[in-house]
């Protein structure tokens, strides 16, 4: 049987038609370096709704991927960096880029939404729900962000709730035929964007929140 992967499936995997296995612990140390936390704005997503759907979509991939996620269910809006007092590195997030970000933030003043997130999607590495950004809100807040970030401003942004990494490498279209046919969705009020962290050196612990930007 032929399976199509979805267009909508990015990353390098669909070149080579496998999923990847997850990082190193060699290389996941080459990234960190031995630094503690790493930020991200994000908007939460840690409601029952968008757990039981993961939960659903989760039962489907169960012969693919690895351990649930521990961290909070989220939507990762722009990875900022490791935490430092003066930046000097690419991945350096100091607070003159954190500022930055706050007075654009005050500028644009943006206003409370709702997201529609539903449907399986895959990067090379992990499977994920699909967040709904067809008015473009979810980018515009991205490229807000991201500007006061030169790493994070040349990434692609793809919203999303990540359901787990693969387990090793596997044959998407298998993954993609399994995928097919999730139609329910949940509804996520968002009424707040949040700036957190967690620790780099481990891939399975929570996120720590540490300020939460209050939409208009």
């Amino acid at each position: 049987m032929t399976v199509d992967i979805p267009a909508r499936w990015v990353g390098s995997a669909i070149a080579s038609g496998c999923t990847l296995p997850p990082p190193s612990p060699a290389s996941r140390a080459l990234w960190h370096g031995g630094r503690r936390r790493y930020a991200v704005w994000l908007i939460e997503a840690d409601t029952a709704a968008v757990r039981a759907l993961a939960a659903s979509a989760r039962r489907r991939l169960a012969p693919w991927l690895g351990p649930a996620p521990l961290r909070q269910p989220h939507i990762t809006l722009c990875a900022c960096g490791f935490p430092v007092r003066d930046a000097r590195r690419a991945d350096d997030f100091d607070a003159a880029q954190r500022r930055r970000q706050c007075d654009a933030l005050v500028d644009a003043e943006p206003s409370v939404f709702s997201l529609r997130v539903g449907g399986i999607g895959s990067f090379n590495g992990c499977a994920y729900l699909r967040v709904d950004d067809a008015d473009g809100r979810l980018q515009r807040l991205y490229e807000l962000l991201a500007a006061a970030i030169p790493e994070a401003s040349s990434q692609r942004f793809v919203p999303h709730v990540t359901l787990g990494f693969y387990r090793e490498r596997f044959p998407l279209a298998r993954i993609a035929e399994a995928a097919a046919d999730l139609d329910a969705e949940a509804h996520l009020p968002v009424a707040a964007l949040t700036l957190a962290s967690y620790d780099p050196r481990r891939p399975d612990t929570p996120l720590r929140y540490w300020l939460r930007w209050r939409l208009t």
